[in-house]
């Protein structure tokens, strides 16, 4: 019998050329493993698809199928790598062999056609033949079919040669053959649409999604799912109790864990532990919190790692943004090999709970090549999106839409925000998005009357500042950097020398001292006195309370944030105003 290679590893670092039969054995470890993590991928994913329909026997049916149908994916999905010109070309360590057919065209002419009509249907079995057939992108267009008939010819002596002992195979593979035309929907390039073949084109983007994910964990050697799965709301309750011993969850708090088996749409106050509640809500569940600041993204990181997983959540938890490389390197790691590995599971999608802004979540609503991963992934997934009131009216178009193909798929959402626009609940519900409304916003009683407002018909200016200041905590936030920059000069220039400054431009080092700087200053218990000033970039999650708000007019979804972050979970008893609204005249 011969080894056939299915790939050529880093010789430099000792490591031997994997065969065919190693990987493919990798692939179905993995498998097992996603399946034991979640094995109601599929059920749920039938139940979204006919939602409208009374169809729970049929679901129960092919949400197991279809685990055998991936079974088979990750079995024959690289058996084509077997051809000669394929082998000649790894062992020599070239990326290209001339004459080579793409060896996912060769893999799907061992499957067992016969066979796999006993078990499954027609649609079934073409979801199977182009999750294998498209696992890579590559060009068929111009690959001649009596070449491509020659190659499979050719490909019958290695299969005879080919140790099948060491595979546990779903159903034997059969002697290459020509896949019949109606099992190709046309010609070797064609790919699936979801217009023309919507049935076909889901459960292939399921399989074929899931299929790439395993078959990357395999490839890269580490776990497609975090080793295990935790309540994500454990150990909350006991960090309060340090401070109250009888602190509990509140009206909001358990309405989400109620309803966790749902998609959900809530409203609360500032300050009223809505983190909490998205982290009883997601439970144990693959998850996505999504925000629209990095600033945000990095609090709330730091707050769930040194809350819920005790600052030892490398096993659990992600950072997901443009930036996540340098939060990642002040992460504490033994050696240069664990810290790549944390970094590879974090893009990899690994981890259990990832904390992204939505670009990295939500760019699979284009439908871009190899987009089927994460789609798949969202699949059996929880999704929390937060401040969704910040988002730009063509971003909120992406989100909607693609909350609309997560549940689709069997995803659940929950939205959560101080201030709900109501034309949103609309846009949800003329999408066809299902979700429960909680009855009512959720408000603390006893913090009732936080704020007493004055508006001003004039521009802030430094002098404004100097008046108003009462030497306590003093926020001023600009609608532009531009005005937040002059008023900090001015008011460096008039002499006053506790101000500080935060917006979005600075340098990613200074960003990162003023936003740890900001969130220890904004501390209820710390009472130091001094003047923050900066832009929309303390609106959203950042728990931080302020003695005064002094605020430019925006949009009162804004105004209503910014107002959250003084007096954030405490009564203003003064009879001064505490909020100041600057309109600009």
């Amino acid at each position: 019998m011969n080894e056939y290679l299915a790939k050529s590893l880093d010789q430099s670092e000792g490591n031997h050329c994997e065969t065919i039969v190693e990987h493919t054995n990798n692939l179905l470890k993995q498998y097992s493993l996603l399946k034991q993590a979640y094995p109601d991928i599929f059920q749920n994913f039938w139940l979204s698809q006919d939602r409208f329909n009374d169809m729970t026997k049929q679901v129960d049916i092919r949400s197991k199928d279809d685990w055998r149908l991936l079974e088979i994916a990750c079995s024959y999905h690289d058996l084509g790598k077997m051809n000669l010109r394929f082998q000649k070309k790894v062992k020599a360590g070239q990326s290209f062999c001339k004459g080579e057919i793409p060896h996912a065209l060769l893999s799907i002419t061992m499957l067992p056609i016969d066979e796999l009509q006993k078990h499954y249907t027609k649609d079934q079995i073409i979801a199977l033949i182009f999750a294998i057939k498209w696992h890579h992108e590559r060009n068929f267009s111009e690959i001649d079919e009596k070449h491509y008939e020659d190659e499979i010819e050719a490909l019958k002596k290695e299969f005879a040669s080919f140790d099948y002992s060491k595979l546990s195979f779903p159903i034997p593979p059969q002697e290459p053959a020509k896949v019949d035309s109606k099992y190709l929907t046309g010609n070797l390039s064609h790919r699936l649409s979801p217009n023309y073949e919507p049935k076909i084109y889901d459960e292939f983007v399921i399989l074929k999604g899931l299929l790439n994910r395993i078959d990357y964990a395999a490839s890269g050697h580490y776990e497609i799912e975090s080793k295990s799965r935790v309540c994500l709301s454990q150990n909350i309750l006991q960090e309060w109790h340090k401070k109250n011993p009888v602190a509990d969850w509140n009206e909001l708090q358990k309405y989400t864990y109620d309803h966790r088996n749902e998609s959900i749409v809530v409203v609360g106050q500032t300050g009223l532990g809505k983190t909490e509640s998205a982290l009883r809500w997601l439970d144990n569940s693959k998850s996505f919190f999504v925000l629209p600041l990095k600033s945000a993204i990095n609090s709330i990181y730091d707050r769930i790692s040194g809350i819920v997983f005790q600052n030892k959540s490398h096993e659990n938890l992600a950072l997901l943004h443009s930036d996540m490389m340098a939060k990642a390197l002040s992460e504490k790691f033994d050696d240069e090999d664990n810290f790549e590995e944390f970094v590879n599971e974090e893009r990899s999608w690994s981890k259990q709970l990832s904390v992204a802004t939505l670009d990295q979540i939500f760019n699979f609503v284009y439908h871009y090549k190899n987009y089927e991963p994460k789609l798949a992934t969202l699949a059996y997934a929880k999704v929390v999106i937060d401040e969704i009131q910040m988002y730009s009216p063509d971003l909120l178009g992406y989100l909607i839409y693609g909350l609309g193909e997560i549940q689709k798929f069997g995803g659940k959402f929950e939205i959560m925000t101080a201030t709900l626009p109501p034309f949103l609940i609309d846009l949800l519900e003329s999408n066809g998005l299902e979700f429960k409304q909680a009855p009512h916003p959720f408000l603390d009683p006893k913090v009732n009357h936080r704020h007493k407002v004055k508006v001003l018909h004039k521009q802030i200016n430094s002098d404004d500042i100097i008046n108003l200041d009462r030497h306590q905590k003093t926020l001023v936030v600009c609608n532009t950097v531009k005005s937040a920059t002059e008023l900090y000069s001015e008011l460096k220039q008039k002499g006053v020398s506790d101000v500080h400054l935060i917006h979005s431009r600075f340098i990613r080092k200074d960003r990162n001292e003023r936003e740890k700087e900001i969130l220890e200053f904004g501390q209820k218990e710390n009472h130091s006195s001094g003047i923050w000033i900066g832009t929309q970039v303390v609106e959203a999650s950042l728990d931080i309370d302020f003695d005064m708000l002094i605020t430019e007019l925006s949009e009162l979804c804004g105004l209503f944030q910014r107002m959250g972050r003084c007096y954030r979970k405490r009564n203003y008893e003064g009879k001064e105003p505490n909020v100041y609204v600057f309109d600009g005249g």
